[in-house]
């Protein structure tokens, strides 16, 4: 949702001007639909086939569900942050948080590599081992890491 609003300020479509916008942080994001991965990027997008049935927390079953109640078909330009282009060269620095075993892995893994073809200055960090919305578990070993990374990087990303 963080990409689909700033995208929106960026290319000047909200009354939020783009030089209020210093940084974006993006937990797990999704931005595209399993189904409809464009030919460029298919190669590199496997998360949903490692993680798309019995994945803890999320998997394919889940998200198709999320998609439906959120009325987003898999061709939506706006929804589905990878199928338009536009403005990622606008965007000002970038934090990119997945996990390894979650289906959206590669949402934010192929993400990080458009925004950084686009000249934007990207960080990134992946869990490995552990599953979407993990850091909702305080009492896992990585959680600490989690916020002290998160906190890092919302400091990075609002810095000018």
């Amino acid at each position: 949702m963080a990409l689909m609003a700033a995208r929106e300020i960026v290319c000047s479509r909200s009354s939020v001007p783009a030089s209020a916008l210093v940084g974006v942080v993006a937990v797990s994001p999704f931005t595209l639909h399993p189904d409809n991965v464009p030919s460029t990027i298919r190669a590199s997008y496997t998360s949903y086939v490692e993680y798309g049935q019995g994945a803890p927390v999320i998997d394919r079953s889940v998200m198709a569900e999320f998609f439906r109640a959120a009325n987003m078909d898999r061709t939506n330009r706006q929804g589905f942050f990878l199928l338009d282009d536009e403005g990622y060269s606008n965007f000002p620095r970038v934090y990119i948080s997945t996990a390894e075993c979650d289906p959206l892995r590669d949402d934010g893994k192929v993400l990080a590599s458009a925004l950084k073809d686009a000249g934007v200055s990207v960080r990134e960090h992946c869990y490995l081992g552990l599953p979407h919305c993990f850091w909702f578990f305080n009492t896992l070993p990585e959680w600490s890491t989690f916020i002290t990374n998160t906190a890092s990087a919302i400091q990075w990303a609002t810095s000018e």
